[in-house]
């Protein structure tokens, strides 16, 4: 059985909570990805909806997740030492 990808995964359930146009408007980017920590690009106006879609995700290839943001900036050099 081949896995989705966890990115693809996030971007269809975001797709469900904010829509082809939301998902659209905000300009997703997966930016890194280190062990069960990520950085996620997102246009400033899209923030609290993004926030809000991950914070709705429950399961991810029948397992259990729960996905919280630590951080937010405007800066993705700030978060990338956050992240390390």
């Amino acid at each position: 059985m081949n896995m989705v990808p966890q990115q693809d995964l996030i971007e269809h359930e975001l797709r469900g909570f904010v829509g082809d146009l939301g998902l659209a408007k905000a300009g997703l980017r997966f930016i890194s990805q280190k062990k069960n920590r990520g950085i996620i690009q997102v246009n400033h106006t899209s923030v609290d909806d993004i926030k809000t879609g991950l914070a709705l995700i429950r399961k991810m290839n029948n397992s259990p997740v729960r996905i919280t943001t630590i951080k937010v900036s405007g800066v993705v050099n700030k978060l990338n030492r956050a992240l390390l």
